[in-house]
């Protein structure tokens, strides 16, 4: 299994401590989440499942799964620094207007 990634060079590569990863983009589609169905861990393993809302004007509200996650320790301590530099980010910026 290939160390977490700790640098992002470009959109085409990805490093690690050890190597230099190619990245293979298969133009899977984006998609807007805006809801967390599933959120757990089992054996230093992460469970995140996300989803989009939809609400109909005649139908109840219903969430399609977008995509499900499943990642190790390392992977879940690196994503959180990542998010955490990011929020604060967008939060210095939101502050600005």
């Amino acid at each position: 299994m290939p160390d977490t990634a700790m640098l992002h060079d470009s959109s085409e590569r990805v490093s690690s401590s050890k190597n230099l990863w190619s990245v293979r983009d298969e133009s899977v589609p984006v998609k807007f989440v805006d809801m967390i169905t599933e959120c757990r861990h089992h054996n230093n393993i992460a469970h995140i499942s996300l989803g989009s809302a939809i609400m109909d004007l005649n139908g109840s509200p219903k969430v399609d799964v977008a995509t499900r996650l499943r990642f190790d320790l390392a992977t879940a301590r690196n994503l959180h620094a990542m998010l955490g530099t990011m929020i604060a980010e967008m939060l210095r910026t939101q502050d600005r207007i």
